[in-house]
């Protein structure tokens, strides 16, 4: 995967940095008799002090500019990613809200367990990108409430080890804050297995 941030960004401030550093450590350097032999060596020597002091405020300016940049880039990938499970609940209704279990085929029940999944993902994707977001958490929470009876079944402690242990985590503390009776607490932490 393509990572988040803009290389040309960084590589921008990097080139400005180095730049800055290699100027300026030039104008340290120079020879005593080179700064003191004239007066024009002297104004040189101050309009190179300050080019390279604007361009260190440059390198800072553009480090900040890419940081906004990159929270913008994380913020519009999540924003995504949760749009589309959106989207796939309104085009499934009846798989987002009051599935009904005990009614349902098996090949209903296989794809309220693959739009269980797609939210999963979603919410792994979204806790990677804002780990300990307290509004993502309770937009997540109000999702994966509505799942109990599944999360609380046989079928999905087959899905347990595949999981993300962030995401097996969320689900634990959900099961805690709406006083569930969930069987797989701590499950990953005596099997071992994680995936990150």
């Amino acid at each position: 995967m393509r990572p988040i941030h803009s290389i040309g960004s960084v590589g921008l401030v990097t080139f400005l940095l180095v730049s800055a550093s290699t100027a300026y450590s030039q104008a340290a350097t120079a020879p005593v008799d080179q700064a003191v032999s004239g007066g024009l060596s002297s104004v040189m020597n101050s309009a190179s002090i300050l080019a390279n002091f604007g361009l260190l405020i440059a390198a800072v300016i553009a480090l900040f500019v890419a940081g906004k940049q990159i929270r913008v880039a994380r913020e519009t990938e999540a924003i995504n990613a949760y749009e589309k499970y959106h989207h796939v609940s309104l085009e499934y209704p009846r798989l987002a809200n009051g599935f009904d279990h005990a009614a349902s085929t098996p090949e209903e029940y296989t794809q309220y367990e693959f739009y269980v999944m797609c939210m999963l993902l979603t919410i792994e994707r979204v806790m990677t990108l804002f780990p300990d977001d307290r509004e993502w958490s309770a937009a997540f929470l109000d999702d994966v409430r509505r799942h109990q009876k599944f999360f609380c079944s046989n079928r999905f402690a087959q899905h347990i080890d595949s999981l993300d242990s962030k995401v097996v985590h969320f689900i634990e503390c959900a099961a805690r804050k709406f006083n569930w009776t969930y069987p797989y607490a701590a499950s990953k932490m005596t099997t071992g297995a994680t995936r990150d």
